[in-house]
């Protein structure tokens, strides 16, 4: 049973639309918040889980449902040996990733395209589809604050230019743009959350670097962002569907050689990233 959240009807329709369950009507608001207090829900999602006559088994619905139901009644027993299951499970899963993104990138590497390897995240987690090796074009499904950067495309001086089509960007945020040798991703740590990254994120509509400040213009599904780095003129600029939103960064300082990279997170959050030759606009 859904019991929303959500700030308004339409936002509410759009949520449930995509579940197979059963929901509490938005409008009942008031019971919405009893039953909030009732199990002191302090955070979403939450689940609860109750059995035929109502009574409580457990507000640590998500951890059970993680297990997964073979593990029933969900005692200290079955839920540990669930745990142990599950972490066995996931290593497998993060090992076939690994292998297969290592062999699309080197498969990639020998059609001589750029390659664009994840550098955080889970690996699985965010599908990378190797579309055309030679055109050097990867759409990405993001998961969870995602990071990429190229690993065989790298510059210390001149310029370097590539695209980002926006295919599915409603729901999430972004940070694409550069980073030098000395950037690290992390949890909650992307392109522009340090002093060694630059980055837009049309959803918040603001440039990155070691913090955000409001530039550009916001994007929808089908824009296309180029990625502009100037080394020579130590600035970075931006463009959204050929037009420029001016110059983000100048007097940039870095260290070693600059690169191409993104991060990002949403609900059915979808990128294609061009680092080829056959790129939309040029500069």
């Amino acid at each position: 049973m859904f019991v929303s959240s959500d700030r308004d009807q339409g936002s509410f329709n759009d949520y449930f639309g995509e579940m197979p369950w059963k929901a509490l009507a938005f409008s009942e608001r008031d019971l919405k918040k009893n039953l909030s207090e009732m199990y002191e829900v302090s955070g979403i999602p939450t689940l609860v889980l109750l059995n035929s006559d109502g009574k409580e088994i457990t507000r640590s619905g998500r951890e059970i449902v993680s297990v997964g139901a073979e593990y029933f009644p969900w005692g200290p027993a079955q839920m540990e040996a669930g745990r142990k299951a599950q972490k066995e499970r996931e290593a497998k899963a993060a090992a076939a990733a690994v292998a297969k993104e290592e062999a699309d990138a080197a498969a990639a590497k020998a059609d001589g395209a750029v390659v664009l390897r994840r550098i955080y995240g889970r690996p699985g987690n965010s599908p990378m589809e190797r579309l055309a090796g030679r055109d050097s074009v990867y759409e990405i499904s993001f998961g969870a604050f995602d990071t990429f950067a190229t690993t065989n495309r790298s510059i210390s001086s001149g310029k370097l230019y590539f695209e980002v089509e926006c295919v599915s960007v409603g729901r999430g945020i972004a940070q694409v743009g550069f980073v030098d040798e000395k950037f690290t991703a992390g949890p909650g740590d992307g392109v522009g959350d340090d002093k060694h990254s630059w980055g837009f994120d049309g959803n918040r509509v603001c440039k990155w670097s070691n913090g955000s400040q409001q530039y550009g213009k916001s994007w929808s599904d089908g824009d296309i962002l180029g990625c502009l780095l100037s080394l020579d003129d130590k600035k970075v600029e931006f463009f959204l569907n050929d037009e420029s939103m001016g110059v983000a960064f100048e007097d940039i300082t870095f260290t070693g050689s600059v690169k191409p990279a993104v991060t990002a997170q949403g609900r059915n959050y979808k990128l294609r990233i061009n680092l080829g030759k056959e790129l939309k606009y040029s500069h």
